[in-house]
């Protein structure tokens, strides 16, 4: 643990709980822009996706497979590409 000097713990403490509420927003809003795109137009490989979002291409892969872990989409191997779509709703 480091120790700092009193008046240093508050200012600290709050501009890390912002970081974090701030991280934890675009995660939500980048979830929430997925399962919206493959809602409208399913079978998009992580290129499309991370494009239509304007995001980076690993950070959308991950987010995709938090998503599949979760049970909000799944995916599917066609030829090299591994495309994803929304889950339908009950089943």
């Amino acid at each position: 643990m480091l120790l700092l000097p009193h008046k240093h713990k508050a200012n600290i403490s709050i501009k890390f709980i912002n970081l974090v509420y701030k991280s934890i927003l675009t995660i939500m809003m980048e979830h929430e822009g997925l399962t919206i795109l493959l809602k409208n137009n399913p079978r998009q490989a992580v290129k499309n996706l991370a494009e239509g979002l304007d995001i980076n291409k690993t950070f959308t892969a991950n987010n995709l497979k938090a998503l599949e872990d979760q049970g909000y989409i799944k995916s599917k191997r066609v030829k090299i590409f591994k495309v994803y779509f929304k889950k339908i709703e009950g089943g």
